[in-house]
């Protein structure tokens, strides 16, 4: 199986951001979308943790939730690396722009 990790804030880690079970975290159903993501990832061959669960340098691939400073960094870190590197933009350019610089 594949591992995929995905970074996100702090206070996701510890697979918090896939814990619809988690009230304060999951209010109004917010966390579903990537609860689906790992579901139908796990489906192919894919296990998707937050970032945090295993070494870096045994992950396959890297999610990033959207950029911001420290994810940057990450995302150059990890440009020189041959895994393959995905961005999901949940904000849009007007609330997060560095999200959009090409």
């Amino acid at each position: 199986m594949l591992k995929y990790g995905i970074i996100t804030s702090d206070y996701f880690k510890n697979n918090r951001l896939f814990d619809l079970s988690d009230k304060v975290s999951n209010r109004d159903d917010c966390l579903y979308h990537m609860f689906l993501l790992k579901k139908k990832l796990s489906e192919k061959g894919v296990e998707l943790t937050t970032f945090d669960q295993y070494p870096s340098s045994e992950y396959d691939g890297i999610i990033f939730s959207d950029l911001n400073g420290v994810n940057k960094k990450r995302l150059k870190k990890f440009s020189k690396s041959n895994k393959p590197l995905y961005l999901i933009i949940q904000e849009s350019e007007l609330i997060r722009p560095e999200n959009w610089v090409r």
